[in-house]
């Protein structure tokens, strides 16, 4: 079987999912949506805006920056403050912080709602970066930005939070804002459930799989709520080393790591045959 000819399975959130299919249909690839996650408003979103409020409305002491885990972070937050809101009003409400990010789809997810590209902080597509499955993370970005805090600076992460989590568990980033004597604010955005499949779901993805479809894997909570099957013959492309570790552990047979841009992911196909 010719790369092209391969069947891809989206496995990204929706309205994500539906985007990149769309995607790799145009591109002549042959691509199903089967969200493994399923996202939905954080719980008391009122809360969430009235922190980012108050958040927005502090001095800036020293540095202000928002983390965002991704784009669709950013896009969530977004409607806890008003979908309607112009390119103009967005860029206003944030004036004075920079962004951070962790990789280039996140940035442009910023731009494109009206957050200039100087003011984004993103970790850089360059040789001295690690490998190809691991420099796009809050490490790398971590790299790239500590050279900006210094004690009394306000960060704030944005981020989901599974169904039932108890929100107390630090990330390792914030742990190292906290190690800089930083102001670390978390807000949860969205909330992730686990998915709800249709019966045609189910069978295109099982005639998918039969066909020898490549699975595009993008987060490890999101692998435990994979369909409990055999995976021996299963092929599959993730974006970090974590992932990769995780589907092998599942058993998948065939695992690649691909830098997580579209155009990179197509160009990564072409190590299936």
């Amino acid at each position: 079987m010719s790369w092209a000819q391969n069947i891809l399975i989206v496995t990204r959130p929706e309205p994500l999912c539906g985007h990149w299919v769309e995607q790799f249909r145009a591109a002549g690839f042959r691509a199903i949506g089967f969200p493994l996650l399923h996202v939905e408003p954080a719980p008391q979103t009122e809360l969430v805006h009235d922190r980012l409020a108050h958040w927005l409305n502090q001095p800036i002491i020293g540095h202000k920056a928002l983390m965002f885990v991704s784009g669709m972070a950013f896009e969530r937050l977004l409607m806890t403050i008003g979908t309607s809101l112009s390119k103009q009003v967005i860029a206003a409400s944030f004036c004075g912080v920079r962004f951070w990010v962790t990789g280039p789809a996140s940035a442009q997810t910023l731009m494109d709602n009206g957050i200039d590209a100087a003011a984004i902080d993103c970790p850089d597509d360059v040789a001295e970066l690690s490998s190809v499955g691991s420099k796009f993370d809050s490490r790398t970005l971590w790299a790239k930005v500590k050279v900006q805090v210094t004690p009394g600076s306000q960060i704030a992460v944005v981020r989901g939070i599974s169904s039932g989590e108890v929100p107390k568990k630090m990330s390792w980033l914030e742990q190292q804002l906290l190690s800089r004597h930083c102001q670390v604010t978390a807000l949860y955005a969205y909330q992730r459930h686990s998915p709800v499949w249709t019966p045609s779901q189910i069978a295109t993805m099982e005639s998918a799989v039969q066909e020898g479809a490549v699975w595009l894997l993008n987060s490890t909570e999101a692998m435990q709520y994979l369909p409990k099957r055999d995976w021996n013959r299963a092929k599959a492309l993730v974006n970090h080393r974590r992932q990769l570790d995780a589907a092998i552990k599942l058993g998948f047979f065939d695992v690649r790591l691909s830098d997580p841009r579209i155009d990179q992911v197509i160009a990564s196909l072409k190590c299936f045959t």
